[in-house]
Formats: C-alpha cells, sequence, structure tokens
C-alpha cells in the first residue's frame, strides 16, 4: 500500500516537473525560436548593404545580446529543475529544451561575432 501511495505522489511530482519544462519548451517555439530566425533574416539583409552604418551594426549587435541574455535566462531556469533519477519523461523533456535553447544561442553568438567583424 505505501509504495503505492509513493508511486503515486512521484508521479504527480514528475507531472508538476513536465508542467514546468514544457512551459519553458513553449517560450523557446513560441517565443524565443522565432525571435532568433528574425534576426537571422534582418542579419542576411544587414550583410547584403554595401554601405553599413555603425549605428545600425550597434543595433544589431545589441539585439544579439538581448536575445542572448533571454536564452541564457531560460538556461538558467532549467538549471534549477531537478529532474528524480526516475523521471526518465521529465529528463527527456529537459534534455531536449536544453539542446534547443543552447543551439540557438550558438546560432547568436556565432551572428555576433560575424557582426562585430564587419567594417563600415
Amino acid at each position: 500500500e505505501s509504495n503505492r501511495i509513493n508511486q503515486t505522489e512521484r508521479t504527480k511530482e514528475e507531472q508538476v516537473t513536465i508542467e514546468r519544462l514544457e512551459t519553458i519548451k513553449k517560450e523557446i517555439d513560441i517565443d524565443i525560436a522565432p525571435q532568433v530566425k528574425e534576426y537571422e533574416k534582418d542579419i542576411k539583409e544587414f550583410m547584403t548593404q554595401t554601405i553599413k552604418t555603425e549605428k545600425e551594426k550597434d543595433k544589431q549587435i545589441y539585439k544579439a545580446a538581448y536575445l542572448g541574455e533571454q536564452l541564457m535566462h531560460i538556461l538558467f531556469n532549467l538549471d534549477g529543475i531537478s529532474c528524480g533519477q526516475d523521471f526518465l519523461e521529465a529528463r527527456r523533456l529537459r534534455k531536449e529544451a536544453v539542446k534547443v535553447a543552447q543551439t540557438l544561442l550558438d546560432k547568436v553568438d556565432d551572428i555576433k561575432s560575424i557582426l562585430k567583424s564587419v567594417k563600415e
């Protein structure tokens, strides 16, 4: 009997963890990923311009810093979610969300370093 109650509590606890992870994943998919995609598009346009002003370059670098901060915040939130050994689904979701956020962050960092090397 006590083992069954323990199993139910663990399941509820994992479900709460899964819901937190799904909320963060949704934030990545609905909010951050589209912003990064739009930013990539803006940078491609910026890079094709013959005249690149310092002001425009700084604006794009600032946008990269903003997106980087958002992604670091998400990674920090994911890091704060502990998944028990037997929370297999929660662990899988957390790993997947970290991978997506890290990939987006790497993309933003790559763009930022390209931008910084641009001469007027």
